[in-house]
């Protein structure tokens, strides 16, 4: 296989202006799709949930410990 130096890739502020305006780009709509979908569910179901909640839905019963024993 033949070794060759690498290639110079040269970045233009031109390239950086692109990429910003890319970057705001996506992240406003990204904002705009949760603001539409998923955020309002995490609104409407009432926030964070309960350590009670948590354990009910894994199946953990702190109220009956088990020994190793």
């Amino acid at each position: 296989m033949i070794r060759r130096p690498p290639t110079a890739i040269e970045l233009t502020m031109d390239d950086i202006i692109e990429f910003e305006q890319q970057r705001r780009k996506v992240r406003q709509e990204k904002l705009e799709k949760c603001i539409s979908k998923s955020c309002s569910v995490f609104f409407e179901t009432g926030g964070p949930k309960t350590k009670t909640e948590i354990h009910n839905r894994i199946g953990y019963n702190p109220s009956n410990p088990t020994t190793s024993q």
